[in-house]
């Protein structure tokens, strides 16, 4: 799948300054998915979704406000952000629902997934640590300057998240 199909509506939508092209914009496009063809990201940031409860109540009121962002793979999509929105939708058994479609990779897809959660201040201090040191560590994105510049927070947020890792697990 291509973003060349003139059918469908362009979209962008701001992410930090990271890579992602010279407007640090997300370029895509909008359209109404499947649910059966949407998976949950291989690279999940977070340990547990938390209570959903909420965000279905306001989603089978107001509906899905923000698209969630998807990727094509090769069995549909794949979600990049917006796990969450994605459960929610499910549990309310919808068929369709908006989605802004972009192609990344795999280093664009994970630095999305991080920049919106980080933005939005929805994942806790010790899975943030976690994505971060998969980030540095594990995919070897680059190191602490280069994240903390690529999701907006200064070394010393990162550095301190990263820290959290080194406490033994009483804490």
């Amino acid at each position: 799948m291509h973003l060349a199909d003139d059918r469908r509506e362009v979209y962008s939508e701001p992410y930090g300054d990271s890579m992602l092209g010279s407007a640090n914009s997300l370029t895509g496009f909008l359209e109404s998915v499947e649910l059966r063809k949407i998976h949950h990201s291989r690279l999940a940031l977070r340990s547990r979704m938390g209570s959903l409860e909420e965000l279905v109540a306001s989603i089978e009121e107001k509906g899905l406000l923000e698209p969630i962002v998807v990727r094509p793979v090769e069995n549909g999509f794949e979600v990049v952000a917006g796990n969450r929105r994605l459960e929610a939708c499910r549990r309310l058994k919808m068929h369709r629902i908006p989605c802004h479609i972009v192609e990344l990779d795999d280093r664009e897809a994970f630095e999305v997934s991080l920049v919106e959660n980080v933005q939005n201040e929805t994942m806790n201090p010790i899975d943030e640590a976690r994505a971060f040191k998969m980030y540095v560590d594990d995919y070897g994105y680059g190191g602490v300057s280069e994240l903390a510049k690529n999701i907006g927070k200064s070394q010393e947020y990162v550095s301190n998240r990263l820290r959290l890792l080194s406490l033994p697990n009483e804490v």
